[in-house]
């Protein structure tokens, strides 16, 4: 009974549900390392823009106040100063900031007490695993496709047939057994009308 496919679709399945698991907490924990570099962007974004109003405010009060000395200038090349840094910033956020925060976060992520099963493999990257972890997904649901096949080709009438037939003419005492107690049976039931 070594060949019959239905031996092997529980560990088909128990890795099709591993893989599934694999690739949610993935997916999750990519999209939360996207929300933490963004969420991060947009703080660093925010602190610059409040210097930058600040800085113009008081540029603006001071040259208000010194319309003709302008004392306020060195405010006004501050702000100047986080504008451009900001907008250098916004231009390399990709790589300055968001990039490094994803990678870190996905770096932290460990699954392996949660999935003790887990497919997921070192040094490929969030991004990397879970595109490995897709394909995996892909042949194992093919595999699954295949055994299903497979069970369907074991159980069919000819093949039980042809295994019945084999084990009659390789064991006929198997058979033999079976009739003498079936003889038996119907003999003790005679006996009792």
């Amino acid at each position: 009974m070594d060949n019959n496919p239905a031996f092997k679709t529980a560990d088909l399945m128990k890795n099709y549900v591993n893989l599934r698991i694999d690739i949610t907490l993935l997916s999750i924990s990519n999209k939360m390392s996207h929300a933490a570099a963004y969420f991060v962007f947009a703080i660093i974004i925010g602190f610059i823009a409040l210097f930058i109003s600040l800085f113009l405010s008081l540029s603006l009060s001071a040259w208000l106040a010194d319309v003709l000395n302008m004392p306020g200038m060195g405010n006004l090349i501050v702000s100047v100063i986080y504008i451009i840094l900001g907008i250098i910033i916004f231009i390399y956020r990709r790589p300055l900031i968001l990039d490094p925060i994803s990678k870190n976060i996905g770096s932290l992520v460990d699954m392996s007490d949660l999935n003790s099963d887990s497919s997921i493999e070192e040094d490929r990257g969030l991004e990397g695993t879970l595109e490995h972890l897709k394909h995996k997904l892909e042949n194992t649901e093919a595999s699954f496709d295949e055994n299903i096949i497979d069970i369907k080709e074991y159980y069919s009438f000819e093949q039980l047939k042809d295994r019945f037939i084999t084990s009659i003419t390789s064991n006929p005492q198997n058979i033999l057994n079976a009739l003498l107690i079936l003889r038996e049976i119907i003999v003790n039931r005679k006996k009792k009308k």
